[in-house]
């Protein structure tokens, strides 16, 4: 995702980023939901698996600006890179990695038996897990013919997607081309990467203070109504529609109040 300001020097707001070629500085345009262009700057890339709604549309320089000054923006956004879990799924079934059913922790779950060793991608709203296990001795399973094992068995690292320093997706596959191609040095893989934490440290800040005026108010006696920890969020919504924020696991910031989906 990136954060984007509207005018030199401005506050920042959070945006869907959908490509890995733009950095910061760039120049872009910026879609609402409700169909609304802006022009912003890229002010910060960060990884932290937010659901924003307004996202980057194009760079300045790929649309055109019409005599009535109106953009003529591309006929669709450019990705051009992996970007969620099904994305993900779709390019390791590409390399012959296999599907299982899942439980209901997991969004999907591949697995791969190369000459030596049994390997799972289990994938997760805000992670990743890989995992090693001894080679099957039975023959090639079919599609979501076989249950996933249970995601302690083996060697098992749990990568988080937020606060990771690469696109944690397209880690996945280079474990999986190491798989397949029977790389036995593995280890690289297994350092885990990222916070289950999505917040950025200006919000954690936020929370552990208020927390700490809720606390000298009790001690106090005194009534103490704080506000601040939702509105620190709002901080973050953007100006553009009113654009929600997805902050955790079925957290998100919506119309001025913390939402839980129930996921």
């Amino acid at each position: 995702m990136a954060f984007v300001s509207y005018e030199p020097g401005g506050r920042e707001y959070p945006t869907a980023c959908l490509r890995s070629d733009l950095v910061v500085g760039d120049s872009v345009l910026i879609q609402s939901t409700t169909g609304t262009i802006k022009r912003g700057v890229i002010g910060q890339l960060k990884f932290l698996n937010w659901w924003c709604l307004s996202r980057i549309y194009c760079k300045v320089s790929e649309a055109v600006k019409s005599n009535n000054g109106c953009w003529e923006l591309p006929s669709s956004i450019k990705i051009s890179s992996l970007l969620s879990g099904d994305s993900l799924a779709y390019n390791l079934k590409k390399m012959c990695w296999i599907p299982m059913r899942t439980t209901h922790i997991f969004r999907h779950a591949l697995t791969y038996t190369n000459m030596t060793l049994t390997a799972n991608i289990l994938v997760r709203t805000n992670g990743i897990h890989f995992q090693v296990l001894p080679k099957r001795n039975f023959a090639q399973i079919k599609p979501f013919e076989q249950q996933q094992e249970h995601p302690l068995e083996g060697r098992v690292v749990e990568h988080w997607l937020p606060h990771t320093k690469f696109n944690l997706y397209e880690g996945a596959i280079r474990f999986a081309k190491a798989i397949v191609n029977n790389d036995e040095n593995l280890e690289r893989f297994f350092k885990p990467v990222g916070v289950n934490d999505k917040r950025t440290p200006q919000l954690i800040k936020k929370a552990s203070e208020s927390m700490r005026r809720l606390e000298l108010s009790n001690r106090a006696g005194t009534s103490y109504e704080d506000d601040e920890a939702s509105y620190s969020f709002s901080d973050y919504a953007s100006d553009m529609g009113g654009g929600d924020v997805y902050i955790g696991d079925g957290i998100s910031y919506s119309c001025g109040r913390i939402v839980d989906d129930g996921r």
